[in-house]
């Protein structure tokens, strides 16, 4: 009888861990893509910034020869 009951609760720790593990796992994604985009925004502003066609804060004109 004992074992039995042992092994039951070893069954539903098991399915918590695996419940627990699905939940990180989603979370984890999801913060990666959170993080790739924000790369993303990154190199598109560093890029902007380093670029020679750049607007005037007067204008708003692209200050280059094109």
């Amino acid at each position: 009888m004992e074992y039995h009951v042992q092994d039951e609760i070893l069954k539903l720790r098991q399915i918590s861990l695996k419940k627990e593990d699905m939940e990180v796992t989603t979370e984890l994604e999801k913060l990666e893509r959170e993080r790739n985009l924000h790369i993303r925004e990154m190199k598109r502003i560093q890029n902007e910034d380093s670029s020679r066609c750049v607007p005037t804060t007067t204008t708003k004109i692209p200050d280059c020869d094109i």
